[in-house]
């Protein structure tokens, strides 16, 4: 068990992909004659362990202290859009667990729609100071089934050290990262499976349109030297040198430079400013604790729990290193103002673009099944395409094949929408789509040498 595993008083017992987390403090006194062992709270996440100890922490003796009972949490952990597949795979009014927390706006508006999430009706006095929106972008359903929970934005972390060595400037924006000159030094986790790396994908689309944006898109992905199972190996490969930079949220970037200032840095997307899109959280129907559920929820929105966001520990924060989030009320700001650990205010910003909300569910819809069948299998099938094709030069006419999309933009969204209405349609696109990919990886650079025995 690690330092900060102990320090948290966190029991961790893994079954297969879970990660099941009981969270109480370890060194908490003896429950008092007057307190109650109360059922558990299920919180299903893809927050890491940071996220995770700070609020398990700070809500368990929150809510000792106001109901006079002891709640055990149970934090299961999976990828973004495995906690979503999670979630299909049962009933409505059976999820399996309580809340949902995390995983972006694209997912939680989803599973919304497909009817997982109950609508909460917050008291006024706490929704007062939670804003609607921000620079025109909402941040809550209007029906209370997901409210945002902090702020976030996506940019890319990377090496100083590892640009000079390898002869390449420091990346100033996403198309940076998909020149022929980063190949095999860029970092990307799964967008299958990680929520993160799918958003900042999403976003280079939505910022740059379809035609613009796949050539940016896909050369990421030509250039990563392996695809990631989760967003939190992309810093560590960062720093042991393997990779030089990889698509980040703002703040996991800010928590690994915290850790090694002299080795990595963050650029965020220009043009600036770059856009900040909420991270929710909901209470999911048939919650089998709701009172507990609705309570987190709560705690989460409210000034002691947003203030977890952004406080380093000597101000109130949680132990150790600060979570470097934006909350999601103007009054944290108002109160803590230079002390808080994360640069500025967004809702006394200049206004970032407003996100075209109908695009961004199609993109995050479409892209994990077509960069699967473009880089999953095919993924040595392209590398080896993007390496014969980049050595000719950007006139290259065999690199403007591979920078084609696929499919022009028109023809993307009704495939998206044809998968949010029948999801047995991806199935059906994956291996349309694979073969599609092998073919012109092989009308590129022929066919994928025969390996003897």
């Amino acid at each position: 068990m690690s330092e900060s595993t102990v320090r948290a008083g966190v029991i961790l017992t893994v079954v297969a992909s879970l990660t099941m987390v009981a969270c109480r403090p370890a060194d908490a006194p003896n429950a008092a004659a007057d307190t109650t062992v109360q059922a558990n709270l299920v919180v299903l996440s893809p927050h890491g362990p940071e996220i995770r100890d700070a609020f398990c922490d700070r809500f368990s003796s929150w809510y000792e202290q106001k109901y006079k009972e002891v709640l055990t949490i149970q934090w299961i952990q999976k990828g973004t859009l495995e906690c979503q597949r999670e979630l299909y795979a049962r009933k409505q009014d059976h999820a399996g667990a309580d809340i949902f927390f995390g995983g972006g706006v694209a997912v939680h508006q989803d599973v919304a729609a497909r009817g997982y999430a109950e609508p909460i009706e917050l008291d006024q006095g706490l929704l007062a100071g939670l804003p609607a929106e921000l620079h025109g972008q909402p941040l809550r359903a209007a029906d209370g089934t997901w409210f945002g929970s902090a702020l976030s934005g996506f940019g890319i972390l990377y090496s100083k050290a590892g640009c000079a060595a390898r002869d390449v400037p420091p990346p100033r924006g996403w198309a940076d990262l998909a020149a022929p000159a980063w190949r095999g030094w860029v970092a990307v986790a799964d967008p299958a499976v990680s929520g993160s790396t799918l958003q900042c994908l999403v976003l280079i689309l939505l910022e740059r349109g379809w035609e613009e944006g796949w050539p940016v898109v896909l050369g990421i992905m030509a250039n990563c030297n392996g695809v990631m199972s989760s967003s939190s190996q992309l810093a560590p490969s960062i720093r042991s040198g393997l990779a030089i930079a990889g698509l980040m949220p703002d703040f996991m970037a800010r928590m690994s430079i915290a850790n090694d200032p002299g080795t990595l840095a963050y650029a965020g997307p220009e043009p600036e400013p770059a856009v900040l899109t909420p991270d929710p959280i909901m209470v999911l129907k048939g919650a089998a604790n709701r009172t507990a559920a609705r309570r987190f929820l709560e705690f989460v929105l409210s000034a002691e729990g947003q203030r977890l966001w952004a406080l380093p520990q000597e101000a109130g924060g949680p132990e150790g290193t600060p979570l470097y989030r934006y909350p999601v009320r103007p009054d944290v700001y108002d109160e803590f103002g230079d002390r808080l650990v994360v640069p500025g205010n967004p809702f006394k910003s200049p206004a970032s673009a407003i996100l075209d909300s109908k695009a961004e569910t199609a993109w995050s819809t479409l892209l994990p099944t077509l960069l699967t069948a473009a880089c999953g299998r095919n993924h040595l099938a392209l590398q080896r395409a993007w390496r014969i094709a980049a050595a000719e030069g950007e006139n290259s006419e065999r690199l403007a094949a591979l920078r084609r999309p696929p499919m022009d933009a028109a023809a993307a969204m009704a495939a998206a929408g044809q998968m949010q209405e029948d999801p047995a349609a991806a199935a059906r696109f994956a291996q349309e789509w694979s073969d599609h990919f092998h073919k012109l990886y092989e009308q590129v650079a022929g066919p994928m040498p025969t390996v003897q025995d």
